[in-house]
């Protein structure tokens, strides 16, 4: 008798048994994760490093340079001398493109389009962005944004991943490896390209890739049509149980191979392999608008029905980001106008403007912008001079890395503000350039990163987005920034890690690798809550303080750092004289401890009674092969070395001793005080 294997519908068919299976399970686990937390999607700083006011980020990247000159950056002075040859003094020694760079005349080329001034501000925007000039009192525009690079490729790679040469982790890949993923069941960072855009450029998935990071934190792109996400779905044939049970079998091969050769990228291919299983579920409900209002609908325009259009992915990227998606991209191609700038500009413009005054106008109704930031602009400018040939109703712009215009709208920026100046013919920066670094530090600023510190090491490299650059560009800001006058002070705490970090050898290693975050500056690193604990001694309030040295942080064995300062006061022949330089010792050795507390007192002078029974000092038994005493120290008392080379124990050579750390010292508790050779008597 052959066996019949189940039907797909069979298979499907959901019993009580499979009902009571599932609902038991899945009450354990709502409780187990109640209890622990969530075990995945946490990033690399674990939390963030100040209270920041972005939680989400929208990316509008224009690519192609939309030209600044005729949209937010009006010169007068262009339409006055129309066709007059640029001065050279203007120009200088400034790099041309060698598309432009080999032209006998560079004539001036004022824009074809006028400009009104919008808001309560007064900005600037042009005629052919009337949806972006309603919102004029909700965005930030900067008009003196400047980069290095002055071709698309290497442009576009300086502003997604902070450097020009390929393979670099992008900024949504930094923000996702540093502050990790709130949606367990979307990725932390998508990209939409649109499909109405004209493809003048190519874009490279390199874009929004993770380098040298994790895989799993590389952006995922969502593209239009009836698969969302590449190989996402189940092949013909394969339903969701047989595709559980494949993946159960894979991840515990995948965790062998993990556990053997120790692998992260293994740990990342289970992670996005889970991720894809959640996604088959979720992608389908955030690509779905049937649910979204007439009136929303009607805000974005008559484009957002069609998926993959730049409108459908300005509404889709509002639904991932109320989803809790940490970084949104979205690619627009089509802006570089070499020749008939009027005619690209203008229809780029039609495509692009109400779709983007809409998002932040969405995003506000809401309350999302309160969290959220948007960020609106291309790689570079165009230029104030006209590429090839020009005619009265016609002209090209180049290539203009010196200065152009984006704009910010959203949480922590100021709405209504212009910033920044440029010279009368939109060539050159007056005041107020805002580098490529620099924005990238001023968006890790807003979601609470500190630029610096979000690091990662590869081929012996500390690599950060902000490369070896990057200032906080504080004016556009609407809160103050963090400096060390509004951090908690935290002195004297006694914790082992800032014991370490205040030892001489971790400052000199901070001193040559300042951004390495394996050295933690004095405190921090630490994470104890109590507020007296990081308060100066001189402001701290005693009344206030927890009782100290019931047990001390380090359990008996304090290691203070002691200046040779302190050193000048000790009894010459009593090294156990040494006061621990712990907060909590210092006030239990105190009068006010001894009279508040005085059973920490109690506890104190017991274990100093333990410690005096432990010999500090032992005089090695024999002598090393050039007939030199060998002595050994107590690893406890750190303060007993110091003792030892101030005291002239080991002199008229205080460098005499070399330490060895050998089997002797893990069975007995010793460190070897061996001379070297050049010392002998």
């Amino acid at each position: 008798m052959s066996i019949v294997p189940p039907t797909y519908d069979q298979l499907m068919h959901f019993t009580r048994r499979h009902f009571m299976g599932t609902t038991g399970l899945g009450l354990g686990a709502m409780a187990l994760s109640h209890l622990t937390g969530p075990s995945h999607g946490a990033g690399v700083l674990g939390s963030p490093h100040f209270s920041g006011k972005v939680k989400r980020v929208i990316y509008l990247f224009q690519a192609g340079g939309p030209s600044h000159l005729e949209t937010f950056d009006d010169k007068p002075l262009l339409r006055q001398q129309n066709g007059k040859p640029l001065p050279k003094e203007i120009i200088g020694n400034q790099r041309l493109s060698t598309m432009s760079g080999n032209q006998s005349l560079l004539p001036m080329a004022g824009s074809f389009t006028g400009f009104k001034k919008y808001g309560q501000h007064g900005m600037e925007v042009s005629d052919i962005l009337p949806y972006t000039a309603k919102i004029a009192d909700e965005i930030c525009v900067i008009r003196t944004m400047h980069t290095e690079a002055i071709n698309h490729d290497p442009a576009i790679t300086f502003f997604c991943s902070g450097n020009q040469i390929p393979g670099r982790p992008s900024m949504g890949a930094w923000a996702s490896y540093g502050l990790g993923s709130m949606n367990q069941n979307l990725p932390s960072f998508i990209v939409l390209v649109s499909k109405n855009a004209s493809r003048d450029q190519p874009l490279y998935s390199r874009l929004w890739g993770s380098g040298f990071l994790p895989s799993e934190h590389q952006g995922v792109q969502f593209r239009s049509g009836k698969e969302p996400v590449l190989y996402l779905t189940n092949p013909e044939g394969v339903s969701p149980h047989i595709r559980r049970q494949m993946l159960d079998a894979l991840g515990k091969i995948n965790r062998d191979q993990a556990a053997a050769e120790l692998d992260p990228e293994v740990t990342a291919r289970i992670a996005q392999a889970e991720m894809a299983f959640r996604m088959q579920t979720s992608v389908p409900d955030v690509t779905n608008i049937s649910g979204e209002s007439q009136a929303t609908l009607e805000m974005y325009g008559a484009d957002v029905r069609t998926p993959g259009t730049y409108a459908a992915n300005c509404l889709l990227a509002r639904r991932l980001i109320e989803r809790d998606v940490r970084f949104v991209q979205l690619f627009h191609q089509g802006w570089d106008q070499h020749g008939n700038c009027p005619g690209g500009i203008s229809r780029q413009c039609k495509q692009t403007d109400q779709a983007s005054a809409a998002l932040v106008m969405d995003l506000k109704q809401r309350g999302l912008l309160d969290d959220t930031l948007v960020v609106w602009g291309g790689e570079f400018g165009r230029t104030a001079y006209s590429q090839g040939k020009m005619t009265a109703n016609d002209y090209g712009r180049d290539h203009h890395p010196r200065c152009f215009s984006i704009w910010l709208a959203g949480a922590g920026v100021k709405a209504g503000m212009t910033h920044g100046m440029t010279d009368e013919y939109g060539y050159n920066i007056l005041d107020g350039a805002v580098h490529v670094h620099d924005l990238h530090a001023t968006m890790l600023h807003l979601m609470g990163v500190e630029h610096e510190k979000l690091v990662y090491k590869f081929q012996g490299r500390y690599f950060r987005l902000t490369d070896i650059a990057g200032h906080i560009v504080k004016p556009i800001l609407t809160w103050p920034t963090p400096t060390a006058s509004t951090h908690l002070q935290r002195a004297d705490c006694d914790s082992d890690l800032c014991s370490r970090a205040h030892s001489p050898r971790q400052i000199h290693h901070r001193s040559q690798n300042p951004h390495n975050p394996l050295l933690p500056a004095p405190h921090e690193a630490c994470l104890l809550p109590a507020k007296h604990l990081y308060a100066p001694l001189h402001i701290r309030d005693p009344s206030t303080c927890q009782p100290p040295h019931a047990r001390c942080v380090l359990y008996r064995e304090c290691r203070p750092t002691i200046a040779h300062a302190d050193l000048e006061h000790l009894a010459d022949d009593d090294p156990k004289s040494l006061p621990c330089h712990c907060f909590r010792c210092r006030h239990d050795n105190s009068t006010h401890s001894s009279t508040r507390y005085p059973k920490d007192a109690e506890y104190a002078a017991r274990d100093r009674q333990q410690k005096q029974k432990r010999p500090l000092i032992k005089q090695w038994p024999e002598l090393d092969p050039l007939g030199n005493r060998v002595l050994s120290l107590r690893p406890s008392h750190p303060i007993g070395v110091q003792w030892l080379f101030h005291r002239s124990i080991l002199a008229p050579h205080p460098r005499a001793y070399r330490f060895r750390r050998s089997s002797f010292y893990r069975k007995n508790g010793f460190i070897r005080l061996v001379p070297r050779h050049r010392i002998s008597g």
